[in-house]
């Protein structure tokens, strides 16, 4: 009786080890799956940056950007303003009235 107990664990535990092998396989199996379906992913994420890295954004200033401008001092932020102050107001010259009142003033 003894020897066919025995043999019953030794049954058992082939059949745990069984049991466990195709758990492993399918862990395995899960695990590919897993890593073929990412592997797609990446590889479609690679081609829609590649896709993106080629997009230009279009200039918003095309149409009213003319590079002619850069060489206009009037045009030019820089530190040297002293370009800018050339067109002071020029003192205007006094009517003919205002010549003849300022020389009666002078006599009176």
């Amino acid at each position: 009786m003894s020897n066919e107990r025995s043999t019953r664990t030794a049954d058992v535990l082939q059949l745990d080890k069984e049991t466990a092998y195709q758990k492993e396989i399918d862990v395995l199996k899960k695990k590919l799956v897993e890593k073929v379906s990412l592997d797609a992913k990446v590889k479609q994420v690679q081609e829609e940056a590649k896709y993106a890295g080629n997009y230009q954004k279009p200039n918003p200033y095309s149409n009213t950007y003319n590079p002619g401008w850069r060489n206009n001092p009037n045009l030019k932020w820089n530190q040297n303003s002293s370009q800018g102050n050339q067109h002071t107001q020029q003192p205007r010259k006094p009517s003919p009235l205002e010549e003849s009142l300022n020389q009666f003033i002078k006599m009176s």
